[in-house]
């Protein structure tokens, strides 16, 4: 499993997803952080740049935001990626808490950004857990 986080260049994780000039991916396998590959956002990642295709053509299953707009939630959605917004500090931390099953979506976002609102349908209630396999289960919260 891949997952994303946008950094600042003192790799912590940026407070707005549509600000990011990097992203960090995470590759994940039996509940370990296998390797890490740093890319660059060229065009920006806002919901107009087209890093949720970029995202997932890395094969990047989840990201870990500490805010996000409407928009790029629609565009990871669509592109099959999961969110999970609110997190903040190291990103290495951040996944280590994912996969023990330790990190909840704390539903933070920047719901109107750049002029303009979207609707993204996403009801923020789930934490994640790592199931038998190593992958993550996202699972609703009651």
């Amino acid at each position: 499993m891949k997952i994303a986080i946008p950094v600042l260049n003192d790799n912590v994780i940026n407070g707005h997803f549509g600000k990011s000039d990097k992203f960090n991916i995470y590759s994940i396998s039996n509940g370990e952080i296998e390797s890490v590959k740093t890319i660059p956002s060229f065009a920006g990642s806002g919901c107009k740049s087209g890093i949720a295709t970029v995202l997932a053509d890395e094969g990047v299953r989840t990201v870990i935001v500490s805010g996000i707009g409407g928009g790029s939630v629609s565009k990871l959605k669509a592109a099959g990626i999961e969110i999970i917004s609110g997190c903040k500090g190291s990103p290495k931390a951040n996944i280590e808490q994912l996969i023990k099953g330790e990190l909840t979506d704390s539903g933070s976002s920047c719901h109107k950004h750049h002029d303009h609102d979207h609707d993204h349908g996403h009801d923020h209630k789930h934490d994640s857990k790592p199931d038998l396999n190593g992958e993550l289960k996202l699972v609703r919260k009651k």
